[in-house]
């Protein structure tokens, strides 16, 4: 999972490597890998690396421990399953408590 910035975030088998494969959800409640965060801009994704700016906003994620979802606060919807149309970009839907969430 994970690409450069300003590209959407992928889905992949795990190489075992590390590198792009390894994020972190931190104390300000972002999802990132080394500079670059998760941020969603509108409603319904797509979801793309961007530098941390660490003013919340696009990049604000909420981690629900009890239903295991990330829920994306200005969206208000939350981190789901690739779509049928490409199966390899994670989407932004309603959060539902799916496992797929």
């Amino acid at each position: 999972m994970g690409r450069k910035e300003n590209e959407k975030v992928g889905i992949f088998n795990c190489h075992g490597m590390g590198g792009n494969q390894v994020f972190s959800y931190t104390a300000d409640k972002e999802i990132r890998t080394d500079d670059l965060c998760l941020d969603v801009s509108r409603l319904s994704g797509p979801v793309i690396m961007l530098k941390c700016h660490h003013m919340r906003g696009n990049q604000l994620w909420e981690y629900d421990p009890e239903r295991l979802t990330l829920r994306h606060v200005n969206s208000n919807q939350c981190l789901d399953e690739p779509s049928e149309d490409d199966k390899m970009v994670p989407t932004m839907q309603d959060c539902s408590g799916s496992r797929s969430q």
